[in-house]
């Protein structure tokens, strides 16, 4: 699949600092990402607070939600103004990979089982350009809501198969953000879309990472 959009705009390297990250900064106290964490897809909130801290390279920190009621009996409410995320997060549905803006057809909205399943490559890879993800970017995913470590984990999945390179999970989503001592905004960023997904315009969706019914079949 190829995404056909032009050259992407550009953005801030990353989201502002908050008191707590600018006072452990001033400490010494936050690990750099080398320090803290190799390169597992899973990393810790001290992992991420240090690259929003360095500010180093380019990423984008996607807050994955299912509105409902949380674990711990928070409400989480539908609207996704008015809650509180890690800063500069910007927040999509775990269905948006399958239905990208159509929040009609988002789960448990199915109609049959296939509405579950991701959108065609090229749109899937276009979709994720409208959160301001190129196959460059550095995506750190973490869940919030139901089933957030699943929402998460999902949407990881989505974005690896769609070809962005580097793709890392948040370890305990955001009640481990917050439990570290993390800055909080008040509500998620508004998305810069990327003007083309691949670099150079050209690329492919990673069909190795995907298994059809029929391929489960065959070996089942």
């Amino acid at each position: 699949a190829r995404s056909s959009v032009g050259s992407e705009q550009a953005r801030p390297l990353a989201p502002p600092l908050g008191p707590k990250q600018a006072r452990m900064e001033a400490d010494g106290v936050v690990p750099s990402p080398d320090q803290a964490a190799g390169p597992s897809l899973l990393v810790d909130p001290a992992w991420l607070q240090g690259l929003m801290l360095r500010q180093e390279r380019r990423f984008v920190i996607l807050e994955v939600l299912f509105p409902g009621e949380a674990a711990q009996g928070e409400h989480m409410p539908s609207s996704p103004t008015c809650r509180r995320c890690i800063p500069g997060a910007v927040s999509v549905h775990p269905s948006y990979f399958e239905a990208g803006a159509d929040v009609a057809r988002y789960y448990p909205n199915y109609s049959t089982p296939q509405d579950g399943n991701l959108l065609p490559d090229e749109l899937l890879c276009d979709t994720v350009a409208q959160l301001g993800i190129t196959s460059d970017t550095l995506v750190v995913v973490y869940g919030k809501g139901c089933a957030h470590t699943m929402g998460a984990c999902r949407a990881q999945w989505a974005l690896m198969y769609s070809g962005v390179r580097e793709v890392r999970l948040l370890d305990g989503g955001f009640s481990a953000w917050e439990r570290h001592g993390g800055d909080v905004a008040k509500a998620p960023a508004v998305p810069q879309a990327a003007a083309r997904f691949f670099s150079g315009g050209a690329g492919s969706c990673r069909h190795d990472l995907l298994a059809t019914s029929a391929e489960v079949a065959a070996v089942s």
